[in-house]
């Protein structure tokens, strides 16, 4: 199983001022930001890239109804994450809304959530369900899900106690 990479949102702000020259004068410079204890990263993120959702494009779930890789060349910052789009007017359409094409959950599988579980999924294991993006460990996980109507409902009460064991520090 990877670990989750927790990155704490309030480091992005130092990072953004860092990569614009303000925090220390130095254009880019990014070395040594400090970690900052007791604040959640609410998404999974790939550990090895930063990205949220392994680098797949948000809105391509919902508007294209499959999970497609997104380009360096349309990427943003939301969330303390990084997040990938396949084109620029996909990008334009998160930063409208990022709470309606982020994945629910925190993007951690929605099975094991409803039964109180943090389990780390597979974005390309999917379902949008009401308009609401579900991400799932395997497929046997997504069958469950979507066998059992109150499920979701089910997760989505649980995730706010889920969600505080992200907390650091």
């Amino acid at each position: 199983m990877k670990s989750v990479h927790l990155v704490p949102p309030l480091a992005v702000a130092a990072i953004s001022l860092a990569l614009s020259g303000s925090a220390l004068g130095l254009p880019g410079d990014t070395a040594l930001l400090p970690e900052v204890m007791g604040i959640a990263q609410l998404y999974a993120v790939d550990p090895h890239s930063g990205l949220a959702l392994n680098g797949l494009d948000p809105v391509s779930y919902q508007l294209e109804g499959r999970a497609a890789a997104g380009d360096a060349a349309h990427e943003a910052l939301w969330s303390g994450l990084g997040w990938r789009f396949v084109s620029a007017a996909n990008r334009a359409a998160f930063l409208r809304s990022p709470e309606r094409f982020a994945p629910r959950l925190g993007g951690y599988d929605a099975d094991a959530a409803a039964e109180g579980r943090l389990v780390e999924a597979d974005p390309v294991i999917f379902v949008v369900r009401a308009g609401r993006l579900y991400l799932f460990r395997t497929r046997a996980a997504r069958a469950r899900f979507l066998a059992e109507p109150a499920s979701a409902g089910r997760a989505e009460a649980r995730w706010p106690q889920l969600a505080r064991r992200l907390v650091r520090g």
